[in-house]
């Protein structure tokens, strides 16, 4: 059998409280991609409309990571393996799993080992070349 991890949140949309939110973009990544395929995803979401929305990020390959957005200077996730059976806890929606822009590329640089930049002088606009972190 095939593991599957599900998080669902019911909201209602008519809520007043939504009004003011930003729009959320889940972004859900094969861990094993090479790094010209990344470039080419933080390439297609580079534009500024969609460095202001909020973000989440799941990352997967043998286990699922919930990258936890909501903090600053540190790659932290949520870690589900196969065969593991997890329990629901009320505080794993206080963790804080949605964050920004920055915080999304700190991650996503932290899993792949590199670091990924924009390359203003590229012809076909923005552009996110690869380079190893220097240890």
């Amino acid at each position: 059998s095939t593991p599957t991890v599900s998080f669902t949140q019911s909201i209602s949309s008519s809520s007043s409280s939504m009004k003011n939110k930003k729009e959320v973009m889940i972004l859900v990544v094969d861990g094993n991609l090479s790094c010209n395929d990344i470039s080419s995803i933080l390439s297609s979401l580079s534009s500024s409309s969609y460095q202001t929305r909020e973000f989440g990020l799941v990352l997967f390959d043998k286990v699922i990571s919930l990258y936890q957005l909501s903090l600053s200077g540190i790659a932290s996730a949520r870690i589900f393996a196969p065969g593991k059976t997890t329990t629901k806890s009320g505080k794993m929606m206080e963790q804080g799993y949605i964050g920004s822009w920055t915080v999304l590329l700190d991650c996503i640089q932290a899993y792949f080992g590199k670091s990924f930049h924009v390359d203003a002088s590229s012809s076909k606009g923005k552009h996110y070349n690869a380079e190893e972190k220097k240890q």
